[in-house]
């Protein structure tokens, strides 16, 4: 039966995620089961200290999902999964049973995910969180292995109904996005837009940082909306940022694109 694949940063709600698509399971009488770290007594703290043993983490959860991988049973992966070239590993295995597949990200911005992890003790190791977010592969649907991705940030509801059918009905997710999510504009050039007004944004962004003061409001280009400086962006998390809201935007796609910009701000405002 098919797998789902968490992805997400530490402590970004994946296990919650997790739970909530094997109850939705259960009540559709559809057999799942949860593999990852906590099932697989994977200890946190030592398992992404070292490439050599967090290679030997991504084994231990791989064999234990290629075991699970059955006719009868939705497997549900509750890991990091943040290398792309991993998921494609797991997309590989599910492939080979000719089972449908997605992806579930769960985002949230670093500074959140890194006070929480402190919040509740540092399982993934003192200093780790930061390391492991800097390294983070965000999926990108243009790739097969991380298609279809169901982005969800903390406050909003999963998508349960949709990754069921994309599980058990992919023909009638299809119609349905083509008859739902058509846009005035071509996909080709919505991509565009998204990728040139954040960008521009982003640019604007780290050229005001060089004079600003916490409490600063910032213009921008593309909208009348301010950045509100509550503390001082680097390049490395304005470029997370875009990346995750560049994915968000892609599962929430807008039919204007002159509204870009003044939700990109307000996805800036309210995760910084």
């Amino acid at each position: 039966m098919p797998l789902v694949v968490l992805c997400g940063f530490p402590c970004s709600g994946k296990t919650r995620r997790a739970k909530e698509v094997h109850a939705y399971m259960q009540e559709r009488g559809v057999r799942s089961v949860i593999v990852g770290d906590e099932s697989e007594g994977i200890d946190l703290a030592r398992a992404y200290e070292t490439p050599k043993v967090e290679k030997t983490t991504r084994g231990v959860i791989k064999s234990a999902v290629d075991r699970a991988l059955a006719k009868d049973v939705v497997v549900i992966v509750d890991s990091l999964n943040y290398i792309k070239g991993y998921r494609y590993e797991l997309y590989c295995l599910a492939r080979a049973l000719q089972t449908p597949h997605c992806i579930v990200h769960t985002l949230a911005r670093d500074a959140e995910c890194i006070a929480r992890h402190e919040e509740l003790g540092s399982p993934y190791g003192e200093g780790n969180a930061a390391k492991l977010i800097q390294r983070f592969e965000a999926p990108n649907d243009h790739q097969r292995w991380d298609r279809p991705t169901f982005a969800v940030t903390h406050e909003e509801t999963l998508p349960l109904d949709d990754i069921y059918k994309c599980l058990f009905e992919p023909e009638k997710v299809v119609k349905a996005h083509q008859a739902t999510q058509s846009q005035p504009i071509s996909a080709t050039n919505f991509l565009y837009e998204l990728d040139r007004i954040t960008q521009a944004i982003v640019a604007a962004i780290l050229k005001e940082m060089r004079t600003a003061v916490v409490g600063d409001d910032l213009a921008v280009p593309e909208t009348d909306a301010k950045v509100h400086v509550k503390r001082k962006f680097t390049m490395s998390e304005l470029r997370r940022s875009r990346q995750a809201f560049i994915t968000y935007t892609k599962s929430h796609p807008v039919s204007d694109t002159k509204a870009i910009g003044a939700l990109f701000v307000n996805f800036l405002n309210h995760s910084s």
